[in-house]
């Protein structure tokens, strides 16, 4: 990175806007309370002043000793920047008159220069253009002085403003048109849970094609913020590679399976097939060494893990399953403690660190009767149709596996998918019969009997499980 550029600290904001921040830009961050507008003000001035450029933070609200210690619990130690002189926090007193105004600007001023700040936080505009009241003389005092400023230092000045609750914008002095950056940050609550969001209004220099980000606040990260895919043209699936199936029969039923293409994988609600498919699914993975990302919206890595061996009827000793759990990495997602958002956002991170060759989402109805079905059908899709699209790009074999809703759902999902295996029952007296609908692109239905699952599974342990 170039000695004159500055950092956002957060990885798709600079990936986004990191264009933007150069010498002499100043920053808009407005919200309502409580929103993270001070979080993100902290991590774009630690981010900096950890890469050797001196922040100033001026507050005229909270106390040096309570803002180190909330800052810390993100993961920033700036008791340690400022032993290196490299941050220095001044709390402002609240000024009541434009004849304080001025005295405290020319302080601001006088700390900047003796600091040689390359990065100024401004806590809150608010209380400056309240005492101004008038708008043209609050603009003025913007344009002249802290749009001035940053190319003064010949850095970057964050100004924190309040949005009342109910507002859409910043009231005060016009402080949207004069400042080179605006980010807008947003907390609402769907289904009795915070969704965050941070709306991109304005960003000079740097290309903008997405309006709002979702974004969470973690506990010894601070400010997370994920920049959802933007995917013009729908990517095809890896042709070129086939994995190799797990027996004789899917290999007739399917032909071939490829990277980037979406298994959607379907049973009754009362009629669990674990003992039939889970084995396929455990060749199929150590047949080809495919590293996998087990989601689970409803077990614990725990039960999967049991579930591995159960299903084969062996010890969770016997050597398919080592290598089975060798390959697998299980996470679990409650997503009735999650906004969609934040499972959205949670998702596509572990995908990027992991980078698996497959992925299986295990139990999607319950988010999908969570929010899907609480009224946000549109954004459920938009997410899933992203994330799915993302997954093929990467050429990813995703499973999707559910027990059955109805048939909208059925046909919502199977129509997202290249395969589509669906587990019938079939009641003939005291007879109970399971068979397999299974589907894929430009090819004929087959159906699958039980027997021949079995003997998909014996095929497949004569060449694994040794």
């Amino acid at each position: 990175m170039e000695t004159n550029s500055f950092k956002w600290g957060i990885e798709s904001l600079d990936a986004l806007l990191g264009k933007a921040l150069i010498p002499g830009t100043s920053i808009l961050l407005a919200g309502n309370p409580g929103a993270g507008k001070t979080t993100l003000a902290a991590t774009i001035c630690y981010a900096n002043a950890s890469s050797g450029k001196p922040c100033l933070y001026f507050s005229f609200y909270e106390e040096e000793d309570r803002f180190v210690n909330q800052m810390k619990r993100y993961g920033m130690d700036f008791e340690k920047l400022s032993r290196e002189k490299l941050f220095q926090y001044v709390k402002l007193p609240l000024i009541l008159d434009t004849d304080a105004l001025e005295a405290i600007l020319e302080s601001i001023s006088q700390y900047a220069d003796e600091a040689n700040a390359k990065v100024i936080v401004v806590d809150s505009f608010t209380p400056l253009g309240m005492i101004l009241r008038e708008e043209v003389k609050a603009r003025e005092i913007l344009q002249n002085y802290f749009y001035t400023l940053a190319r003064t230092i010949e850095g970057i000045v964050v100004i924190i403003a309040e949005i009342p609750y109910g507002y859409q914008r910043v009231e005060i002095g016009g402080v949207e048109f004069v400042t080179d950056i605006v980010l807008i940050l947003k907390h609402i609550v769907i289904n009795r849970l915070i969704s965050r969001i941070l709306e991109i209004r304005k960003a000079r220099g740097a290309p903008i094609n997405i309006a709002e980000l979702p974004f969470s606040i973690i506990d010894g990260r601070g400010i997370v913020v994920y920049a959802p895919p933007l995917i013009k043209e729908i990517p095809p699936p890896r042709r070129d590679i086939s994995y190799k199936l797990p027996c004789r029969v899917f290999e007739e039923a399917l032909r071939s399976l490829h990277p980037g293409e979406v298994i959607y994988v379907e049973y009754p609600a009362d009629g669990r097939v674990r003992h039939l498919l889970v084995p396929v699914f455990l060749g199929l993975l150590v047949e080809n060494d495919l590293r996998t990302l087990v989601v689970s919206y409803h077990r614990s890595p725990k039960e999967i893990e049991e579930g591995y061996h159960l299903a084969l009827g062996v010890s969770e000793t016997h050597d398919l399953v080592k290598r089975a759990l060798e390959l697998t990495e299980i996470i679990t997602i409650n997503p009735s403690a999650m906004s969609l958002e934040e499972i959205y956002s949670t998702e596509l991170q572990v995908i990027q660190q992991r980078k698996p060759d497959v992925v299986l989402f295990e139990r999607i109805e319950v988010p999908a009767y969570i929010h899907e079905y609480s009224g946000y059908a549109g954004l459920y899709y938009k997410y899933m149709r992203d994330e799915l699209l993302l997954l093929r790009k990467q050429g990813v074999l995703t499973f999707r596996v559910s027990s059955y809703v109805n048939e909208n759902h059925y046909n919502k999902n199977a129509s997202l998918s290249d395969v589509v295996l669906k587990t019938i029952k079939r009641i003939e007296g005291n007879k109970l019969d399971l068979l397999l609908y299974v589907w894929r692109t430009n090819a004929e239905p087959r159906l699958l009997t039980e027997r021949d699952l079995w003997a998909c599974i014996k095929e497949m342990c004569a060449k694994q499980c040794k």
